[in-house]
């Protein structure tokens, strides 16, 4: 298994299923793909990283790969990937390794994390209402 390192506007579904080759044997369903044909919808699938920080896309089939993909152009001009069959991690298969959206995911996950701990600090009522109760 070779690793692969790939412009998005080149990678096709089929080069993906070529890299990743232990997985996409194992067919869950069929559906209607974007072709209008019916296509294999793999449980082994892959998920690669998603145009939003902190998320994933699962790649189970051809429709998913043109989400995939469109989604990420519509954002972005072209993104350099890097297909690691050999990664230990689930997460780490598939890594964008374009500088412009690791800064735009790096900024993303930064406003997350602010979110989260303004969260994580604010008192809930429901603690209050609870120090009020007593048990008989």
């Amino acid at each position: 298994m070779q690793s692969l390192k790939i412009n998005l506007t080149e990678l096709t579904f089929q080069t993906l299923k070529n890299v990743f080759s232990e997985n996409y044997q194992i067919v869950s369903f069929t559906r209607m793909q974007q072709d209008g044909k019916e296509g294999n919808v793999f449980k082994d699938s892959i998920c690669a990283p998603s145009i939003y920080a902190g998320q994933s896309t699962e790649i189970r089939d051809e429709k998913d790969f043109d989400f995939f993909k469109t989604s990420h152009l519509k954002k972005n001009d072209d993104l350099i990937l890097f297909l690691n069959p050999n990664s230990n991690n689930w997460f780490d298969k598939i890594e964008v390794i374009s500088e412009d959206s690791k800064k735009e995911m790096a900024e993303s996950q930064k406003a997350i994390q602010k979110d989260f701990d303004k969260h994580r600090t604010s008192v809930s009522p429901y603690n209050e209402q609870r120090d009020t109760f007593k048990s008989i």
